[in-house]
């Protein structure tokens, strides 16, 4: 009779030899995934239509005198004409706009550096997964790019969601030693050997991911292995070799405090906190900042060196709760607004002014392996995640700028 008991069918035993059989079904699938979000020569191509809207908004000027330019610039980029007779604009044309508004000394504050100029390297970070750590490096990183910044993303994540977002093509064949591995377990300068370009290129470029990386930190502080720096200098090191190419480095780091993201937070100059607006990512990022207090005042003891951020956010992420703005007490009927007028008030001038917020579009663009800048049409969804990256891009940016500002009146 017992036999017959319907409970027992979900018994199937499964011995661990059977998990290789599901990570072959699973590389079947993402196989098959692949190849409806990449182009058929398995390259990620950048489908960028920006209106002249946009486009005016992104170089800091006028749509008309946008159009006057265009119109009466010779060699001004003229753009794709659509169906509907309206030209649209990609990343080369914004960077020949560039240069004629830079010839006319109309560009304030240049996005490429400077001589003498610091590179700024930003570390996103926390120990709580799920806050989107990535969905806003990836889309921070395509952010400057279209402003001009030169920008490298060093992917440090095993899950490889950044190397994903853009380069696809790149996760089923990259191995460790295609990745940051290679200039952290051997010598700073492989990292030139690693950097791979992206469809937004030569804006952005990435240090790609991989599953290797999981045991980074295990080898970083095996003894034996051939770096002699110390871990936590081993990334800033790499960084140090390529910093004349770019003016940006983003660092998207795993949900974990181990040597690795104890490196990217020794080599950022300013480091950016996405958090949800909950009591358990309160409670994480007490976690994070107590943990990490340890390791740097035990870095500082050993070597005498103390680690001074230029700038620290705490960035609320996937916000769905109302507006917030001005005095406003928080609203008891809603506990996420609560929470986020709460860290606000406590936390001050290390928070964010602006927020990531909880935006279909976001998922919808990662789904696609892209990012929200790249998503066509006049969706509400996409308008609100693209003004979004538009305000958080801006705070980024006056930091930069601040930092270059500060470089030079401190030297």
């Amino acid at each position: 009779m017992m036999q017959n008991e319907p409970f027992l069918q979900a018994i199937q035993p499964v011995s661990y030899h059977r998990l290789n059989d599901i990570y072959e079904k699973i590389d079947q699938a993402d196989t098959t995934v692949r190849k409806i979000y990449t182009a058929p020569d398995s390259e990620r191509t950048l489908n960028l239509q920006l209106s002249s809207t946009q486009a005016a908004r992104i170089l800091g000027i006028s749509k008309s005198y946008f159009t006057e330019l265009r119109k009466k610039t010779p060699g001004a980029p003229q753009g794709v004409v659509g169906g509907n007779n309206h030209p649209r604009f990609c990343l080369a044309d914004l960077e020949g706009y560039r240069a004629i508004l830079e010839a006319k000394g109309r560009i304030k504050y240049p996005a490429k550096r400077r001589k003498g100029e610091p590179l700024t390297t930003i570390c996103v970070a926390n120990l709580k997964g799920g806050v989107s750590k990535t969905t806003l490096s990836t889309n921070l990183a395509t952010h400057l790019a279209l402003h001009g910044y030169r920008t490298l993303l060093v992917d440090l994540d095993p899950q490889a969601s950044a190397t994903g977002v853009l380069d696809p093509s790149a996760e089923s064949y990259i191995v460790g030693e295609d990745t940051i591995e290679n200039a952290m377990l051997y010598s700073s300068d492989r990292i030139k050997g690693v950097i791979r370009p992206t469809a937004w290129s030569p804006m952005l470029d990435l240090v790609p991911s991989s599953t290797d990386l999981e045991i980074l930190t295990t080898n970083m502080l095996a003894p034996g292995n051939d770096n002699q720096l110390a871990y936590w200098d081993r990334l800033k090191a790499a960084i140090d070799v390529v910093a004349d190419d770019y003016d940006v480095v983003i660092l998207d780091t795993p949900p974990n405090l181990q040597a690795v993201t104890q490196s990217a937070v020794w080599a950022s100059d300013f480091m950016i906190m996405p958090a949800g607006a909950s009591w358990m990512d309160l409670r994480a990022m007490r976690s994070f900042f107590r943990i990490l207090h340890m390791r740097l005042q035990e870095i500082d003891s050993y070597v005498g060196e103390a680690k001074n951020f230029l700038g620290l956010r705490i960035m609320i992420s996937n916000y769905k709760g109302p507006a917030i703005g001005g005095d406003k007490e928080p609203v008891a009927t809603n506990i996420e607004f609560q929470i986020a007028a709460i860290m606000r008030k406590v936390f001050g001038h290390y928070m964010a002014d602006s927020m990531l917020p909880n935006c279909s579009a976001f998922q919808a663009a990662s789904a696609e392996m892209k990012t929200v800048h790249e998503l066509l049409g006049s969706d509400k969804t996409n308008k609100r995640a693209q003004e979004a990256m538009f305000l958080i891009g801006r705070e980024i940016m006056s930091l930069i700028h601040s930092q270059r500002y500060y470089a030079a009146h401190n030297s």
